[in-house]
C-alpha cells in the first residue's frame, strides 16, 4: 500500500492537471526516506521525476507501475 501512495504522489507531481503532491503523505509513507522533493537523495528528486516525465501522457500510471515493480536503475546505480 506504501509504495501504490508513493506512486500515485510521484504522478501527482507530474500530472499537468491541478493536482498536486501531499508532502505529508509522502512523510507517513516513507517516501521521503529516498527521494527528496527538489535534491537527489538515494533516489532522484521528485521536481527532476516531474521534469522528465513532463507532458508524456499516461506517465502517471506508468510510474505507479514501475513503482510496484521496482524503477531501480532508471536513474543510474
Amino acid at each position: 500500500m506504501k509504495v501504490l501512495i508513493g506512486a500515485m504522489l510521484a504522478a501527482g507531481v507530474l500530472v499537468a492537471a491541478p493536482a498536486q503532491a501531499d508532502e505529508a503523505l509522502a512523510k507517513k509513507s516513507n517516501c521521503l526516506a529516498c527521494h527528496m522533493i527538489d535534491k537527489k537523495s538515494v533516489g532522484p528528486a521528485y521536481k527532476d521525476i516531474a521534469k522528465k516525465y513532463k507532458g508524456q501522457a499516461g506517465m502517471d500510471v506508468k510510474l505507479a507501475e514501475k513503482v510496484k515493480k521496482s524503477g531501480q536503475g532508471v536513474w543510474g546505480p
